[in-house]
Parts: structure tokens; C-alpha cells; sequence
């Protein structure tokens, strides 16, 4: 090869690392909104529990999170003030999620009640799927938990004045769970039904793949 073919080499390597770098970066850079939702704003829901007041440090820096959406960071100040009247912070939390939807920002907020007071959840919106229901047809809302407060939820899915959710997380980790008990009843029924001198029984996930 000669010495002009692998400079020229060299700077198509060193080109094609470079835009590797570029959108690894790209990829890693940090998605205020996303942070917004995922620590600040639980941030200010434990606070509020813990007796902060409205407009109190962690109000403040929620406000400060969403000041790029203006409509975003009014809604939150109105949940702020609201809070914990729990059906002024869920219609405070409607004014949440519209003002999100119309700054095309994929998250979500839920109000819960725990004990007396509403605590409000985050989620990712992960999917909107049209249903339809007769002649009518409505949004569904696929979620993904965000937050990470101390709070799980028994349901899978739920309305809020006629929008219905569908909460992914947790059918993911009831899965996570029920899966592996329902292999072992799989084997252990098929076990008490095959003489002992047949051939070694596939688990339910190795047979469930045969058959198709």
C-alpha cells in the first residue's frame, strides 16, 4: 500500500471515529424534560409530604424545570398552590398533562391518593393507541413509570374522566413474577402425568418454542 493510501486511510478511520463520538454524545446528552419528570418533580411530591410549603425550595426548582414550556411551569404552579386538596391537585394535573401534550413532551401525570393525601406520579408516554368503542373512539395511553417514589401501584391500567391508561410497568413486573410460577406448576403437572421412563420433559418456555 502506498504511504498516500494509508494516509488516507488513517483519515477515514479518524472520520468515522469522530462521527461515532459525535452521536454517542448526541445519545447521552441529557433530556432536561425527561429529568424534569423522572427527579424534580418527585422531588417536589416529597417534599409537599414532608410539610414544604407552596412556592418553597422544591417548588422553585420544579417551576425552574419546566421554564421552558411557560404553560408547563403555570400548570405546576397551579398543583403547587393546590396541593393537598386532592380534587383541585387532580384538576391541576389535567392542566399538567394538556400543557405537556401541546409542548409535545411524552410524559404523563398521575394523581393517586395514599392515606389523605394526593401524590402525584410520573410516567413516560410511551404510546397513544386509538380504540374504538362502538361509533366513538378514544386514546389510549400506554405509560411508563418514571418516578421512583416509595408508592406501587396494584392495578394495571385506569381512567381519569374517560382517558384510560394502560400502566406497562406494572404488567411488566407481574409478569416478572407470575412467569416463573406458572413454569414451575407447568413442569410439576406434567411431571405427575409421564411415566419415569420417558424421555426428559421440556420446561414450558422449551415447549411453548416446539410448537410453533
Amino acid at each position: 500500500m502506498t504511504r498516500a493510501r494509508i494516509v488516507m486511510a488513517g483519515l477515514g478511520l479518524a472520520a468515522a471515529i469522530a462521527a461515532g463520538v459525535v452521536v454517542v454524545q448526541r445519545r447521552a446528552r441529557p433530556d432536561p424534560a425527561r429529568d424534569m419528570m423522572r427527579k424534580t418533580l418527585p422531588a417536589w411530591q416529597t417534599a409537599r409530604t414532608h410539610n414544604g410549603p407552596a412556592g418553597g425550595d422544591a417548588s422553585r426548582a420544579l417551576f425552574a424545570s419546566a421554564r421552558p414550556w411557560p404553560d408547563v411551569a403555570t400548570a405546576f404552579e397551579a398543583m403547587d398552590h393546590a396541593w393537598p386538596d386532592n380534587t383541585e391537585v387532580r384538576g391541576a394535573a389535567r392542566t399538567v398533562n394538556r400543557a405537556l401534550a401541546a409542548a409535545r413532551l411524552p410524559y404523563f401525570v398521575d394523581i393517586q391518593r395514599v392515606g389523605e393525601q394526593p401524590i402525584a406520579l410520573s410516567y413516560e408516554l410511551v404510546k397513544r393507541v386509538p380504540w374504538r368503542i362502538g361509533a366513538r373512539t378514544v386514546d389510549v395511553l400506554r405509560l411508563r413509570r418514571l418516578d421512583t417514589l416509595n408508592i406501587e401501584l396494584g392495578l394495571y391500567g385506569a381512567t381519569d374522566e374517560g382517558l384510560p391508561v394502560v400502566l406497562l410497568d406494572r404488567i411488566e413486573s407481574s409478569l416478572a413474577e407470575t412467569l416463573p410460577l406458572a413454569e414451575l406448576a407447568f413442569t410439576v403437572a406434567r411431571l405427575s402425568s409421564v411415566p419415569s421412563s420417558s424421555p426428559p420433559l421440556l420446561s414450558m418456555s422449551s415447549w411453548v418454542a416446539s410448537c410453533e
